[in-house]
């Protein structure tokens, strides 16, 4: 049988083991709430994180859209203008057509389309011709013939603005107030047809400049050889064979 004294630190023994086993138990709490605190956070940075990722993706998305939608746009913005474009480009070529059709309804050395074997020779030799006669200064029907094929002569060799120099020329005989002697009365009588010559190479050389603007504008203001009377249309014959005869048979056959 037991002292009292031993029973006395046997119940003490048995109390501390009890204290013992109440603190892991109060630690295996403590530990499990951290871990589920923990766990909790972990799940709220996931959910976070997935949200942050969702977001992202439908940012990528709509730039993408937008992106998208702007190509679209671009594209559907150039093929208009691409189409507009063509558009006007038919449209000129139409117009261009029907000037070139109406040009061909007039009197002129462009509309005969004659020609020279040489044209350097051939203006070479009409310029000396026409400086023989250029001591006289009242208006002369031959200058003004050698003056319209010079005229002619630099076009074809696409020496355009040459052209437009005898041309000019060819204005100055008919613009002057100067007396035109012996021709006086027969250029009063036939001023129309001499300046349906001018104004009929002035729209082709227009034409070939490309300002059909102008040539519908000068083509306005033409006398019509079907409304002129008999000495008008006469002298457009008369200036016509004159400038043959400087294309001799080869030019104008």
């Amino acid at each position: 049988m037991d002292s009292p004294q031993n029973e006395d630190k046997s119940k003490m023994l048995d109390d501390e083991v009890d204290e013992v086993v109440a603190s892991l138990g109060n630690i295996v709490l403590v530990d499990k709430n951290v871990d589920e605190h923990l766990t909790a956070e972990k799940n709220c940075e996931d959910d976070t994180q997935k949200a942050t990722l969702h977001e992202k993706s439908s940012e990528e998305k709509t730039e993408k859209n937008i992106e998208i939608n702007d190509n679209h746009s671009n594209e559907s913005s150039k093929g208009t203008e691409i189409g507009a474009e063509e558009i006007d480009k038919t449209e000129q070529s139409d117009r261009e057509s029907k000037i070139r059709e109406h040009l061909q309804t007039l009197q002129c050395p462009f509309s005969w389309k004659w020609k020279c074997g040489k044209s350097e020779e051939f203006i070479a030799r009409t310029t000396q011709k026409v400086k023989e006669i250029e001591e006289e200064t009242s208006f002369q029907w031959c200058h003004f013939i050698l003056t319209l094929v010079l005229c002619h002569e630099y076009y074809r060799i696409k020496d355009i603005d040459s052209a437009f120099n005898e041309l000019l020329k060819c204005e100055a005989h008919i613009n002057s107030s100067d007396s035109k002697g012996y021709f006086e009365s027969f250029f009063q009588a036939t001023k129309n047809a001499l300046l349906h010559l001018i104004l009929s190479c002035k729209c082709y050389l227009y034409l070939e400049k490309g300002n059909l603007e102008e040539v519908e504008k000068i083509l306005k203001g033409i006398c019509k050889e079907e409304d002129m009377d008999n000495p008008c249309k006469a002298a457009l014959w008369g200036i016509k064979a004159a400038v043959a005869m400087e294309y001799g048979y080869e030019g104008t056959k």
